[in-house]
């Protein structure tokens, strides 16, 4: 109980005998013998339970995070505060511990709570349909890329059109997906002024390429808001289908996607009740309307009355899915964030629309005063000029690199190097959220004057 124990090779033949084996090997049969490891692992002596937690916590304590330097890290995750409400009813047992709700009757909360978040996240996207859920942002927008290539296959070149100006790691993704399909990508450049799209360019290449859908994203990659209603407009003349990746955040203060005519609306909801948990997990938001249902994948939760007229949830729609259409399913992937689904729907029944609004206020209040006092620095320029929400993209005189470790002996997390996406070189991706306050933010205009200086 207190140490710990060993197999010797008695206890390894009594275990292969009750599951009928005679060999360690045969327990690996099925992997083909050039890729099996042949030597032993690399594994230090067995630890005692207390040796262990002392080694790990140990280990935990070279780690540097949030809850000790200041955050002005985005890119995609941000260091927004998360309601201790959030993490009391999700951790509860009942949400917890479920899985895939098959069984309609053994599963009630779990699908309300579900159906729940169908409705929050159709008021935020402005779309109904609404899957329960995505892995993450990413993959909810390569699978919105796919369900382009399957809407229009029959009528369209097999291309897609892409913004320059979306996440680097969410282009990525998008690349590993299409070369299954086989789908060609096409980038659309952005204006070197404003950080906008290049709107002629989208329109000779709609025209020249007919392609099956075009990706963007709002606000972009440098932070700049787009102008969705203008994207939409150009999509629809030449019925090619629209696809916006959105933070959710921004519906505080603007129309939703659906209202301004985005056929398709994808997202990452962690801004949305869910910790940064160094990376992940997150939550991907994808909605379309109603004619595409039969395309969009993941769960969608239906809602009907029982015999007694007491409400009844169910999964519907299923011949989409892995279990019942296989190789033909509109997606491969079957896990889902259904857990961090959940989070979303209590931190946004929790804030209230008013709530929502005053944090989306929050974000663009501090972030204007951050960039402004910023440019008031010697040799400091603003990269783009169009409008942003909650991150910038801001010019150095000097090494960004050496601001970063400077900025780090000063407990801050300074932002996120940015060439890779603006070419351009002393670069940097800041981001500002609801938790920093004033103070926050004249310390890190203080601290980098100094290191200007």
């Amino acid at each position: 109980m207190y140490g710990y124990n060993t197999l010797n090779n008695n206890d390894k033949k009594l275990m292969l005998k009750e599951i009928g084996l005679e060999t360690i090997n045969s327990l690996f049969q099925d992997i083909p013998e050039p890729i099996r490891m042949i030597r032993q692992l690399n594994l230090p002596q067995p630890y005692s339970e207390w040796a262990l937690e002392k080694k790990l916590v140990n280990l935990a304590k070279n780690n540097i995070h949030t809850d000790e330097y200041f955050c002005f890290l985005g890119g995609g995750y941000y260091n927004h505060f998360v309601p201790a409400v959030v993490d009391a009813i999700v951790n509860r047992s009942e949400f917890l511990t479920s899985y895939t709700p098959y069984q309609p009757e053994m599963s009630q909360g779990l699908l309300q709570a579900l159906y729940e978040y169908q409705l929050l996240m159709a008021k935020i996207t402005g779309l109904p349909i609404v899957s329960s859920s995505s892995y993450d942002g990413a993959t909810a927008l390569a699978d919105a890329a796919l369900m382009c290539d399957s809407i229009q296959k029959e009528n369209k070149n097999q291309k897609l059109l892409v913004a320059k100006s979306i996440w680097p790691q969410y282009l990525e993704v998008l690349k590993t997906y299409m070369s299954g399909r086989k789908i060609e990508i096409e980038m659309i450049d952005y204006d070197i002024k404003t950080g906008m799209l290049n709107f002629d360019e989208l329109r000779n290449q709609i025209q020249q390429e007919n392609p099956v859908g075009f990706l963007f994203q709002s606000p972009n990659a440098f932070g700049i808001i787009e102008d969705i209603a203008k994207v939409t407009n150009i999509c629809n003349n030449a019925k090619v289908i629209s696809v916006l990746s959105f933070n959710p955040l921004t519906i505080g203060l603007l129309k939703t996607p659906g209202e301004l005519g985005v056929d398709i609306v994808t997202g990452e909801g962690q801004p949305l009740g869910i910790h940064l948990n160094a990376g992940g997990s997150s939550l991907g938001i994808l909605s379309t309307h109603s004619k595409y249902r039969q395309y969009i994948p993941g769960r969608l939760i239906g809602k009907v009355k029982d015999i007694k007229g007491n409400p009844a949830y169910s999964l519907v729609f299923e011949n989409r899915e892995q279990h019942v259409a296989r190789e033909k399913a509109n997606t491969n992937i079957c896990s889902n964030q259904a857990l961090n689904s959940i989070k979303s729907a209590i931190f946004l029944s929790y804030v209230g629309e008013t709530g929502f609004r005053k944090l989306a206020m929050l974000n663009y209040e501090k972030t204007q005063y951050l960039m402004n006092n910023l440019l008031k620095l010697k040799d400091v320029e603003l990269v783009f000029n169009g409008m942003v929400f909650n991150e910038f993209v801001i010019k150095f005189p000097i090494s960004v690199k050496i601001i970063i470790e400077k900025m780090l002996s000063k407990k801050i997390f300074a932002g996120i190097e940015y060439k890779n996406i603006s070419e351009i070189e002393n670069t940097l991706l800041i981001s500002v959220t609801e938790k920093l306050d004033k103070g926050d933010l004249d310390y890190y205009i203080s601290s980098l004057k100094e290191i200007l200086a």
